[in-house]
């Protein structure tokens, strides 16, 4: 899995990987529920993409795109950051599959789908739904 261009930052107070998520969308926030009950065998710090923490981890970057970053500064984003948020619940077969450049082209074209609609969805599934 091949991680997008990095500002060489490192997730702050040692941690492995740094999630950041919108909290306040709640398609999100009920993603990172379900990834936080995951057997995840590295240490993870989930942070809101739009506090402080983030900002300072990730800065001048749009609030609108879920992102991880791992222990040596390498980043993912969007569907990459899906991709590897899966292989860090230990779907490695599934983020393995997803990440085969057919299928990671759909991949794409799902995550922008669903994150250019989460507001709707959420509403549709009875979450909170976003600011944005």
């Amino acid at each position: 899995m091949r991680p997008a261009p990095s500002a060489q930052t490192v997730c702050p107070e040692g941690s492995a990987y740094c999630i950041l998520y919108d909290a306040d969308c709640g398609i999100c926030s009920r993603a990172i529920l379900w990834l936080q009950r995951q057997s995840i065998g590295e240490p993870v710090r989930w942070l809101p993409i739009g506090g402080e923490e983030a900002q300072h981890l990730l800065p001048n970057r749009p609030v609108d795109e879920m992102a991880v970053v791992g222990p040596k500064g390498e980043v993912w984003l969007g569907a990459r950051g899906v991709i590897t948020c899966l292989h860090l619940a230990r779907y490695t077969w599934l983020a393995a599959i997803a990440n085969l450049p057919p299928l990671r082209v759909m991949v794409e074209l799902g995550y922008g789908l669903v994150a250019r609609n989460r507001g709707r969805l959420s509403r549709w599934f009875g979450l909170r739904a976003c600011k944005l």
